[in-house]
């Protein structure tokens, strides 16, 4: 399956949120920095306010006390994805 450029972006933020129980913007910010360090990974079009934003509004993501997490949704979601 070819995944679109958002798609391949928000599978990468998933992977990194469900590899954690509960990140923080920060830390998930570091996390990206260190694995996309050559990379332009988020631009004007796409920011990762929105991909965070967007998906906690769908039921993909939550937030709680500052930190991020990954619902079972958004589980579902990065399976088909994958």
């Amino acid at each position: 399956m070819s995944l679109t450029m958002l798609e391949e972006k928000t599978c990468s933020v998933f992977d990194i949120i469900n590899s954690y129980n509960g990140i923080t913007i920060e830390e998930l910010i570091d996390n990206l920095n260190s694995k996309y360090a050559d990379s332009f990974f988020f631009n004007a079009h796409v920011t990762l306010d929105d991909l965070i934003e967007t998906n906690v509004l769908i039921g993909r993501l939550k937030i709680d006390n500052g930190c991020i997490f990954i619902t079972e949704r958004g589980k579902q979601y990065l399976n088909t994805l994958k």
